[in-house]
């Protein structure tokens, strides 16, 4: 066979001189035709990892492929298929330049992948004759994720030297894995080795209320334990430069369409202290190994060390029961303590022009100076990077100019005239108990046995102010009502009878004998538009009627969103405060 490359030479690839047919799959449904014949291959292939399960990488298109075409490539000798290429294409225009990128399926959200194929020097010979032959298809392949156990790479290098601009094989990410080496016995009795931290923490869990660990096998028992993961995780890392991926629904339909399509792959973990979880943990289980793949950790027990606890306990259960566990890649620096393997991934990518190879290797010279590389790993940089790059998804550069405008305008506002004005609204009538949410809650009433269950859900720390002011709070007593989905607390209202200080106006609301203040409502991002609070306020504001309470609450003028649900409700303005302060002196 011989490979026709961009300057014109011929390269003859040293592979069997059959003719290997390769065809475009473009639409899903096709997908399902070839699926027995794929899991075959896969069994076969060098890179055999649940990734590459028709099932994942068909519950991803199908959650994330509507700006991307499909571009799956099926290598025929004869009848039989011997390959495939799980293979997409984002076209995408800057400036004026359109791209089209063809990638694996899956990126950025797949740990693992790769080209599917027993024989697959036959087969990557021909799918380049087919990329090379229909080079306006495309401006880059970019294939990443590929583990450095694959031959792909080599066989890139090896085969396509000439294709295009030119040919860049890096290495991308770190993985990490471990191995169990022992007898049978021994695995039967296996721990992980416990630092003094996970110690001490598991022997402070255990003293208090227990800590209860374990696998949740059945489908329906995960479903209700997934918005637990998505809460957590969104917790964990709000007002990062990182927000959590779930409060992308997007993301969470991924999740519980995983959950549908593959469940026997999905291995949940939650470790809980009393009836209070301390992490769950999204893992796949493929034949004999765990990928780990989603830990969401309780900011309340941060001190505690949840993440490495979780590690440990799952690990140890895993590991008795046969598995070898795959840490795949990830953020996490205590992976590294529980791993007795540790492997690279490869990314390969071949350039349509000399000139966007070139500027890459520039690139590359420039961020291996001392001054940069300083620069560029430096925290600062990083948080400064990862904001401005959500800031561009998010509002786009007109956004971010506006926003600058808004900031100045701020600054102005704070330091040299600021003024505000805060609304107090009262509400005396019937509420409206038809009022519905769009999923199922319930309402219910917590007390004080339930504040860490209320510090957990606001995504605060053990002993921080939060969890003082809720002691506070039922110490006063003080109502918290609370909607809860599947169990889990998803929107909480508090009802105090005693004075409310409003620290953004540095001033107090005190109620009268009759009344009582509602304040710090809070519904979960992942649950926000779905009618919760207002669900929520009707059944509480029934609960002061039939008590003679009439309800009042406060709210800053700017707050449109939260004085269009009091107003919903009927609340009556009856007093406005003022606030005004120039250099810094409050005139009133």
């Amino acid at each position: 066979m011989q490979i026709v490359m961009a300057n014109n030479k011929n390269v003859t690839v040293n592979c069997t001189t059959e003719m290997i047919e390769v065809d475009r799959i473009d639409n899903v449904e096709s997908i399902e035709r070839i699926k027995p014949r794929w899991k075959e291959l896969l069994a076969q292939s060098e890179t055999d990892v649940v990734f590459l399960l028709p099932e994942w990488l068909h519950t991803w298109w199908t959650i994330y492929g509507a700006r991307k075409d499909l571009y799956l490539l099926v290598a025929r000798d004869g009848d039989a298929i011997i390959g495939i290429a799980p293979f997409m294409r984002t076209v995408s225009s800057r400036m004026g330049i359109k791209s089209k990128v063809i990638e694996f399926i899956g990126t950025p959200n797949i740990d693992y992948a790769d080209i599917i194929a027993s024989d697959k020097r036959k087969v990557i010979a021909a799918i380049l004759n087919y990329l090379e032959r229909r080079q306006s298809d495309w401006t880059r392949i970019q294939l990443s994720q590929i583990p450095e156990y694959s031959s792909t790479p080599a066989l890139f290098r090896e085969l396509c030297p000439g294709m295009g601009g030119g040919l860049d094989i890096r290495e991308i990410e770190s993985c990490s894995a471990f191995v169990f080496e022992g007898s049978d016995q021994e695995r039967a009795a296996f721990e992980f080795k416990r630092s003094k931290t996970v110690k001490s923490a598991i022997n402070f869990f255990q003293r208090e209320k227990g800590l209860f660990n374990g696998q949740l096998k059945e489908p329906e028992t995960v479903k209700r334990y997934l918005p637990l993961l998505f809460q957590l995780h969104v917790n964990r890392w709000e007002g990062t430069p990182t927000p959590s991926k779930f409060l992308d629904e997007q993301h969470r339909r991924f999740y519980e369409e995983l959950l549908v399509a593959m469940p026997e792959n999905i291995s949940f973990y939650c470790i809980r202290h009393g009836d209070i979880p301390v992490a769950c943990s999204f893992n796949f289980r493929y034949k004999d190994k765990i990928y780990f793949y989603t830990l969401a950790i309780n900011q309340f027990y941060k001190r505690r060390s949840p993440g490495q606890i979780t590690f440990v306990l799952q690990g140890d259960d895993y590991v008795r029961s046969g598995y070898a566990l795959d840490y795949s890649r990830g953020a996490y620096g205590y992976k590294s303590i529980f791993a007795n393997r540790a492997s690279k991934n490869y990314q390969v990518t071949i350039f349509s022009g000399a000139s966007e190879l070139w500027r890459t290797k520039a690139v590359d010279r420039l961020k291996a100076t001392k001054t940069v590389t300083r620069i560029l790993q430096s925290k600062t940089f990083q948080d400064l990077r990862i904001r401005f790059v959500r800031k561009i998804r998010e509002h786009g550069i007109k956004g971010i100019a506006l926003g600058m405008l808004g900031k100045l305008g701020g600054i102005f506002n704070r330091y040299i005239i600021e003024y505000r004005e805060f609304f107090v609204m009262r509400f005396d009538g019937i509420p409206d108990l038809s009022v519905e949410s769009r999923i199922p809650v319930q309402f219910k009433r917590l007390t004080a046995e339930d504040a860490e269950n209320i510090v957990t859900f606001y995504g605060a720390r053990e002993d921080s102010p939060k969890h003082k002011t809720v002691i506070e709070r039922f110490q006063k007593n003080a109502d918290c009502f609370a909607a809860t989905h599947n169990g889990h607390i998803v929107s909480i209202y508090w009802g105090l009878y005693h004075t409310d200080y409003h620290a953004e106006l540095n001033l107090s609301l005190t109620p009268q004998s009759d009344e009582v203040i509602l304040s710090d409502a809070y519904t979960t991002p992942i649950y926000r538009g779905m009618k919760i609070l207002p669900f929520l306020m009707a059944r509480q504001l029934q609960e002061y009627r039939t008590k003679g309470f009439k309800a009042v609450a406060g709210v800053a003028r700017k707050n449109k969103p939260s004085r269009r649900v009091l107003s919903g409700f009927n609340f009556k303005h009856v007093k406005t405060i003022r606030y005004l302060r120039i250099f810094g002196k409050r005139l009133f």
